[in-house]
């Protein structure tokens, strides 16, 4: 529907699938949940305001929909759906069968956005829709359109450009002892703080560091935990008379309220008078390089940089940069298993169902879950065994049973990496994980040939093995069977097919996410080298590879 079309319909036609009634009991349900558990709440609700908004670009009336994951306080609290390339507006267009129309070329929508941040734009326009405006991006990478949309935006006074920074306020207190404590009392419970002169202010012992019997924090044990504002100092919480002697926080601060600073703390460690002297700053100066893994880049990092500006706006630190370089040394990945528990059940259901329900995910041991779905650690991955498993039967099509052995053989295919195998090899005593799923084929030509598999070799396949990263698998593309390494394209986050050769012949690399273009045979088990003369890779007669 474009804006002529909403002024030349009746109102009823319009405001189908309005109810005034459902948008208010939302609301109301909304707004009893903080924002918290509205982001960590990945179930798909909303409802259709009524109202629509044209799209300068296209002239089509968007519908206007009301969801509690859109937050109020990030930009202007609204937000332009992109379904095709957003996860979370992918899944609400599929639940309220909204429309999803890709915008880079190649990509595959179907069961799921695609949200790399790289390719060719399409779709602006569309090829079936007449221009709204003289503005098209087709044809342009996605940074090339961005930059061309916002000049388009500006040059024609449709709005102006403006950094939106993802940042919120960040809860500084904790609930814990150890940590700076708040200079804060308490007098008709609003919150006053201790003059400056009297500080520092130091904890106190305690009996434990847990936290009390009725859920306060660790310094609610202390004994010796209250201010007396004339004598400006701690006393005896005995002596509290909310006249003179007033509570203190429990609450402290967080550990990089302190550490956020230490390296100009470094520099003058036995300073009284001062965090760092001006003597010392100058002599030293900022960090010349800052290692850490990513924890380090994307927490610590950002709490230095802002205590240090800080720092440095008041004259304290001389570099407004506390890191002059950073090395990110990575970070080792493990994997993590969660399992979904019905809420007051003790049903269990899996990460497929578990929008079905109100769940609470508990993490468990890896070694007690079975989870070899979700081996790769990736979304990708899980769905390339899915395609496995589904062109088994297209497997069956192209396969025969040998008469000498259970061991299966691939029928020849015309200008292809593999083909029948005409010579007799006894099978009969490799270790394969079963003969029923195994099938034999005969490389044809040397693009696998830097892994060890020449022209000429024999390999041995397992259909019903799952694909993982980096096994060479044979793969279905039209009329041929490709030899290829498993890989993971980390520029477009997509797997895809790598030829390894040391001749000159060029092999493209294949992005398998259209799963009507190829499918997946199975996975290279061994390989079985023939004893030919002058064979490129024989030195040793027959090899068993891997």
């Amino acid at each position: 529907m474009n804006a002529e079309d909403i002024r030349n319909v009746t109102f009823d036609k319009v405001m189908r699938g309005y109810r005034p009634e459902e948008v208010d009991a939302y609301l109301d349900r909304t707004k009893k949940r903080t924002e918290r558990e509205r982001i960590a709440d990945r179930r798909v609700t909303g409802v259709f305001s009524g109202s629509y908004a044209v799209n300068p670009f296209t002239g089509d009336a968007v519908p206007v929909w009301i969801s509690d994951y859109v937050l109020a306080g990030y930009g202007t609290g609204a937000i332009m759906a992109v379904p095709a390339h957003d996860s979370r507006d992918y899944a609400f267009a599929k639940h309220f069968n909204l429309p999803i129309i890709p915008l880079v070329e190649g990509c595959d929508v179907s069961e799921e956005s695609f949200d790399a941040k790289e390719g060719i734009v399409c779709n602006s326009p569309r090829k079936d829709a007449t221009p709204y405006c003289d503005l098209s991006l087709n044809g342009l990478t996605i940074k090339e359109a961005i930059a061309a949309t916002k000049e388009y935006v500006k040059a024609h006074n449709l709005g102006r450009v403006k950094v939106n920074y993802r940042l919120r306020d960040a809860i500084f207190s904790r609930q814990r002892y150890w940590g700076e404590p708040f200079p804060v009392y308490y007098k008709d419970g609003m919150p006053y703080m201790i003059d400056s002169s009297k500080l520092p202010l130091e904890l106190p012992e305690v009996a434990k560091f847990l936290p009390t019997e009725t859920g306060e924090p660790p310094l609610g044990h202390a004994t010796k935990w209250a201010w007396d504002v004339e004598k400006g100092e701690v006393v005896e919480n005995s002596l509290i008379d909310n006249v003179h002697v007033f509570p203190l926080e429990l609450n402290t601060m967080p550990g990089f309220a302190g550490s956020s600073a230490y390296y100009l703390r470094y520099m003058d460690p036995h300073n009284n008078q001062s965090l760092v002297s001006e003597k010392a700053d100058h002599y030293w100066q900022n960090v010349d390089l800052y290692v850490g893994g990513t924890e380090h880049a994307t927490g610590h990092l950002i709490y230095s940089r802002f205590w240090n500006k800080f720092l440095h706006d008041l004259g304290i630190s001389i570099k407004e940069e506390p890191f002059q370089k950073l090395v990110n040394q990575g970070m080792i990945q493990g994997r993590s298993n969660f399992v979904y528990r019905i809420k007051d059940t003790n049903t269990f259901v899996s990460l497929n169902l578990k929008d079905q329900y109100e769940t609470t995910p508990l993490h468990v041991d890896v070694n007690i879950v079975s989870n070899v779905v979700n081996r790769g650690g990736s979304r990708w991955i899980r769905t390339l065994i899915m395609q496995t498993q589904t062109n088994m039967q297209a497997l069956e099509n192209c396969i025969e049973p040998t008469k000498d052995s259970d061991i299966r053989r691939i029928r020849a295919q015309s200008a292809s990496d593999v083909e029948i195998d005409p010579t007799k090899v006894n099978l009969t005593q490799l270790p394969l994980h079963n003969n029923q799923s195994t099938f034999v084929v005969t490389v044809n030509g040397n693009a696998m040939d830097a892994a060890g598999i020449a022209h000429g070799d024999s390999v041995l396949i397992d259909s019903k093995r799952t694909p993982v990263t980096d096994d060479i698998v044979v793969v279905q593309i039209g009329d041929k069977t490709l030899l290829r390494r498993l890989a993971y394209d980390v520029k477009i986050k997509c797997p895809c097919l790598k030829a390894e050769t040391t001749t000159d012949e060029v092999f493209e690399d294949l992005f398998p996410w259209d799963e009507n273009r190829w499918q997946c045979l199975g996975v290279v088990t061994h390989s079985i080298r023939p004893f030919i003369e002058n064979h490129p890779l024989n030195e040793t007669g027959f090899l068993p590879g891997q």
